[in-house]
């Protein structure tokens, strides 16, 4: 089987395209992170501020949720 189909024109694979990696870290941020470090060649001040940020926002959200939406859920 080729793997033409999985590449883009630059020869990225689908999963290194940036696209895929704001869609992982907004539905699983760990996943995010991991390919956005592996596969990104941003500079390191960027990469750490994205994953400070998102951290932050993904912990921020878990809490306001168990705290305020699921008590009046169950």
């Amino acid at each position: 089987m080729s793997d033409r189909r999985l590449t883009d024109p630059a020869g990225r694979r689908w999963y290194e395209n940036v696209w895929v990696m704001a869609g992982a870290g907004y539905v699983f941020p760990p996943l995010g992170f991991y390919l956005m470090w592996r596969y990104r060649a941003w500079p390191a001040w960027l990469k750490a501020s994205i994953t400070v940020a998102g951290s932050a926002m993904a912990l921020a959200g878990s809490y306001l949720s168990s705290t305020y939406v699921m008590p009046r859920v169950f």
